[in-house]
């Protein structure tokens, strides 16, 4: 079997357009306080290896626990040069909550990867879905905003 990193997929690349999609529910922290500050570092170490910039690769943020986070989002217009957008990425508040996959992903198509928003026509879209399981809210229609996305042409990752 074939596996692709994040890091090789977009290393032969010269332009991203990147969503992280970060699983902000309470099973995040049941086993252990420290795994919120795990996953804000893996994002960290990503960005810190990819040639972030407003013509290379872009980076956006948002977070669901039992819907998407509407206060938290980070668009790909955000203009942070890459130690800023690490910091805040790493400042990034868990919500707690139940784990609505599902909304996560229509508000990534139907938001993030949009012009006014940052997203750059013609470069390639990924959005990394980073979370500790299955989703528990709406989880009938995870599998269909799924599919919606990949037809939206946006590739999908995932991290669990």
């Amino acid at each position: 079997m074939y596996r692709t990193t994040l890091i090789d997929a977009v290393q032969c690349e010269e332009k991203a357009d990147i969503v992280f999609l970060i699983d902000s529910s309470g099973s995040v922290q049941e086993t252990s306080a420290e795994n919120w500050k795990l996953v804000l570092t893996f994002i960290g170490g990503i960005v810190n290896r990819l040639p972030v910039s407003r013509d290379e690769i872009r980076i956006g943020a948002l977070e669901f626990s039992s819907d998407a986070i509407t206060e938290s989002i980070l668009y790909l217009n955000n203009d942070l040069n890459k130690a800023n957008l690490e910091r805040t990425i790493g400042s990034m508040h868990h919500y707690g909550g139940n784990t609505n996959t599902a909304a996560a992903l229509r508000m990534c198509r139907e938001l993030m990867f949009h012009e006014s928003k940052g997203h750059r026509a013609g470069v390639r879209s990924i959005a990394i879905l980073l979370t500790d399981g299955i989703s528990n809210v709406n989880s009938n229609a995870t599998s269909s905003e799924a599919r919606s996305l990949k037809q939206a042409g946006v590739q999908q990752f995932l991290t669990q």
